[in-house]
């Protein structure tokens, strides 16, 4: 049997009681929430469902009642996502793990004199940091306490692991090519003679590199502002503009709020953010919360 609750503004819920063959009473639960409209109340039995169709009754019996509304309700402002101290440090211990990694990876490179060698040594290290990700997220998460799993950290490591998946993808176009091609390349890396003499590595190699910093860089970031979230703060001029955002590989979702406003509770991850007004150019910018630390963006709209 279907039962329709109408509150005072006319806004519906409903439920469904099982009714057995041959039962001529029926009885059901309603739980009226905190937060429910003062005032009367309605409560209507509509039909019966016989698995099949919808059977409404010819006359459908409706009652009344009062609900008194709950003084002093505080609904939340805010939440916060944090990292707690075995977390904490456990991110560190990640980062120079990392670091390490990153040493051996540049070693094995001077050891290398072929361009096709070097590629299979970046690709391996890629795929090892991968690999290593996945169990830091692991026990990173074996590590929370308290509330369920939490969606920013989810959104923290995917975001990590694109960037490694992005410089693997390089990497293979450039090895197939290399053997489309048929070229054989001969690629000499400088060792370096003095001890602030860096390497002349090749280009992928760099790239590479530059990956393991930015995500060594991006545990250590974590761990010192204990949390998994921000708050970007978005500024125009003029004002009004509509802000859309998004993480790499995802579609734009809109900010309810138009310029100037912020964009609250970001998990840790690096962002697009999108403005558009009508009579100005669309502007997009990327922001990446480990190395702008201030977490603050501002166009000027052109026409």
């Amino acid at each position: 049997m279907e039962i329709d609750f109408t509150d005072p503004d006319n806004r519906s819920s409903g439920m469904a009681i099982v009714v057995k063959s041959g039962q001529g009473a029926a009885h059901g639960t309603f739980h009226i929430p905190a937060s429910a409209v003062g005032g009367k109340w309605h409560v209507k039995a509509t039909g019966f469902h016989d698995g099949y169709k919808v059977v409404r009754f010819k006359q459908a019996a409706e009652l009344t009642f009062q609900v008194i509304p709950t003084p002093g309700l505080i609904y939340p402002t805010s939440a916060q996502v944090t990292v707690n101290p075995s977390q904490q440090q456990f991110l560190r211990k990640q980062a120079l793990r990392l670091q390490d990694q990153l040493q051996t990876l540049k070693a094995a490179i001077v050891a290398e004199h072929s361009e096709g060698r070097i590629q299979t040594v970046l690709r391996g290290g890629v795929m090892e940091a991968l690999k290593s990700l996945d169990s830091t997220e692991t026990q990173f998460r074996q590590l929370e306490t308290g509330n369920p799993k939490s969606e920013a950290a989810k959104v923290f490591f995917d975001d990590l692991r694109v960037s490694y998946q992005d410089i693997l993808s390089q990497l293979n176009k450039h090895q197939l090519h290399s053997q489309s091609s048929g070229a054989i390349v001969v690629v000499s890396v400088v060792r370096p003679s003095g001890a602030n003499q860096a390497a002349d590595y090749p280009i992928a190699a760099k790239a590479t590199f530059r990956t393991f910093e930015q995500n060594e860089l991006a545990y250590n970031t974590v761990a010192d502002a204990q949390s998994l979230i921000f708050d970007l703060g978005v500024t125009s001029n003029p004002s009004g503009a509509v802000v859309s955002y998004r993480k790499r590989g995802d579609p734009y979702r809109q900010n309810p709020d138009p310029t100037n406003t912020v964009i609250s509770a970001l998990p840790y991850a690096i962002w697009t953010i999108q403005f558009q007004k009508a009579g100005y150019k669309t502007i997009e910018r990327e922001h990446d919360p480990f190395t702008a630390p201030n977490h603050v963006i501002n166009v000027e709209l052109e026409k």
